[in-house]
């Protein structure tokens, strides 16, 4: 899904998307114009040879809210694990992953600065897929020595 927040109009007349929401794989992302003399959006004369034109990053779901309004996720499926991990760590999943390798890797155990950082619960367990605890509640991370992660 695809939702434009804001058009902006080019030297043409013409509307134009100048900020944008998406999803991918369940998880968010913004896609905004950053240079409005872009010869690109028909919006000047610069070529963006030194500087992008355009810049497209993954948001958590507060930031979307805080930003454009509860209304702007209408229409989004939900959210999967990369946003859930995103929201809570404030990093994609891939790079949370290579955290916890890297840090089994090198014997040192890295729940307690994940627990740190976020208000979600974060248990280890050999079983990132099963219910190893059933007592949890929904929202639990699940790490294993691996570095997977996954989410009751």
């Amino acid at each position: 899904m695809e939702k434009v927040i804001s058009t902006i109009e080019n030297l043409y007349g013409e509307e134009i998307p100048e900020t944008i929401l998406f999803q991918k794989n369940g998880q968010l992302y913004l896609w905004e114009i950053t240079c409005y003399s872009s010869l690109d959006y028909n919006l000047g004369h610069c070529q963006c040879v030194n500087h992008f034109p355009s810049d497209e990053r993954p948001v958590s779901t507060q930031y979307v809210i805080e930003q454009f309004g509860k209304e702007a996720l209408d229409g989004f499926e939900a959210p999967g694990l990369e946003q859930h991990v995103f929201n809570a760590f404030g990093v994609g999943l891939y790079e949370l992953e290579t955290f916890l390798r890297v840090s089994y890797m090198l014997n040192v155990n890295p729940l307690p600065i994940l627990r740190r950082v976020t208000e979600f619960p974060v248990v280890f367990s050999e079983n990132t897929v099963g219910l190893t605890f059933p007592e949890k509640e929904p929202g639990t991370f699940v790490v294993n020595s691996h570095g997977e992660i996954s989410m009751i």
